[in-house]
């Protein structure tokens, strides 16, 4: 486990240092920066925060130290000293795995209190609930949502989460990709040394149904475009052409201000990264080569993009 070279300070403040979950959960951040580099905004940046509070739960519970009552055994941040929350909030802690909606976070995706504004940067520390819940879900198990599960306890759960860290979540992955990535990794460990099985996989499974991880909070939030829209289909599909930039720039041919970069990748660890300042630059990405279309054909030419808009605080 590789940790970032700086990390989130903590300082005496409220006694934030004392709380085991917490410093671990500060750690984490800094695996993820050099492992997955899940992006800080919406959902990644919700997962983000998940994974944090993840392993500094699991740390917390197996660590032999600090309150583990059951009362507050799940709460981020109980042993916090110099810190105690208002009713109708539980008095300790600042997030609950076991019903996040104890401090009015989701713990499933249509959830009344999924937050779809912008603020703390689009609820990264809001919606991190719908995998804590499940991250609850898995370890000890439960009832949910019409969904039962039984739980196959935090060192399989941990391991699950580690390798869909480490090797397959990228830094612009949604809670649908966590969906299909987190059954992978479950896959990819069976029959390994954490004794995970099959059986532990439905589990998975179940737990992120329970909390309908592949489900959106409302109609069209945050769509993906489509692959191949109605009536661009093909059959079968032929792909002319596909660069995910995991090879270097061979393809392109770039001046001005773009340049390959690891800071947003949508797959793998890549991306062409381009700033427009100053205005006056003049910027340019193009093919090297072309691509012959195929006569009788409707041609589609699909990319994934995003954009960091300028702003203040």
């Amino acid at each position: 486990m590789r940790l970032a070279h700086t990390i989130s300070t903590l300082g005496d403040g409220y006694g934030f240092a004392n709380a085991d979950d917490i410093v671990a959960h500060e750690l984490t951040h800094g695996v993820t920066q050099y492992e997955s580099n899940l992006f800080y905004f919406y959902q990644s940046g919700a997962i983000n925060e998940s994974l944090s509070d993840l392993f500094g739960e699991y740390y917390d519970q197996t660590n032999e130290l600090g309150n583990d009552t059951d009362e507050v055994k799940w709460l981020l941040g109980e042993d916090v000293t110099g810190w105690t929350n208002l009713a109708p909030k539980p008095p300790l802690g600042f997030r609950s795995m076991i019903d996040p909606t104890d401090f009015s976070h989701p713990d499933k995706m249509t959830s009344t209190y999924y937050y779809k504004g912008t603020g703390d940067r689009g609820g990264v520390h809001i919606n991190s609930g719908v995998n804590n819940k499940a991250v609850h879900l898995m370890v000890d198990g439960g009832t949910f949502n019409g969904k039962t599960v039984t739980g196959i306890g935090w060192e399989r759960t941990a391991a699950i989460y580690y390798e869909a860290q480490t090797n397959l979540l990228t830094s612009g992955s949604d809670y649908s990709d966590l969906y299909y990535t987190l059954q992978q990794a479950c896959s990819n460990l069976t029959g390994g040394t954490q004794g995970i099985t099959s059986a532990d996989c439905t589990q998975v499974r179940n737990a992120i149904d329970a909390v309908q991880m592949n489900s959106q909070p409302v109609a069209n939030f945050n769509p993906d475009a489509t692959l191949c829209p109605p009536g661009m289909t093909t059959s079968p599909a032929v792909t002319l052409f596909q660069d995910d930039l995991e090879n270097g720039t061979n393809n392109w041919g770039f001046n001005g201000a773009w340049k390959l970069d690891t800071n947003f990748a949508a797959s793998g660890t890549h991306e062409m990264w381009g700033d427009d300042e100053p205005a006056n630059l003049d910027s340019s990405l193009t093919m090297k080569d072309g691509v012959t279309l195929q006569t009788g054909t409707t041609p589609f030419l699909y990319f994934k993009h995003a954009f960091a808009f300028e702003f203040s605080g």
